[in-house]
């Protein structure tokens, strides 16, 4: 279905934990009327995100921080676009055709290489990486 919205309020989220907080989690997104939500460090490992209504979600976990979870609203026209890094996690999406966007988390002790940031960037015109590069400990190489 796809939903012709003019503009999408995106949220970002470094969760550090999810698990004991889904109400919340659920009354935000429909309190603010969020079209999308991207959450960071869920820590639920290889468990999957619990469904909130009205909601598609894409989990991806890649090491102990639990990984990543997308919550895109059910009316938007949603494509999961697979990408591939060696350090980072990632979930990319294209909503309606035309928005590329992209959680990410780089884990703090993984040095960030720019060739990891370099595939998601060429995916289009209307790109937005959101999250948690961690590169402030040290510079892009």
């Amino acid at each position: 279905m796809t939903c012709n919205h003019k503009h999408i309020k995106i949220a970002t989220w470094n969760a550090c934990g999810i698990s004991n907080q889904h109400d919340e989690l659920e009354y935000f997104l429909f309190k603010h009327k969020m079209d999308c939500l991207f959450i960071r460090e869920s820590k639920l490992n290889q468990l999957i995100p619990k469904n909130i209504k009205g909601y598609t979600s894409f989990h991806f976990a890649k090491n102990w921080s639990g990984g990543l979870i997308t919550y895109v609203k059910k009316d938007l026209e949603v494509q999961y676009k697979a990408t591939t890094t060696n350090n980072i996690e990632t979930i990319a999406i294209v909503l309606n055709k035309e928005y590329n966007l992209i959680n990410t988390y780089n884990d703090h002790q993984s040095p960030l290489e720019i060739y990891e940031i370099k595939d998601p960037l060429n995916m289009g015109n209307k790109v937005a990486i959101i999250g948690d590069l961690n590169s402030i400990h040290t510079g892009i190489v």
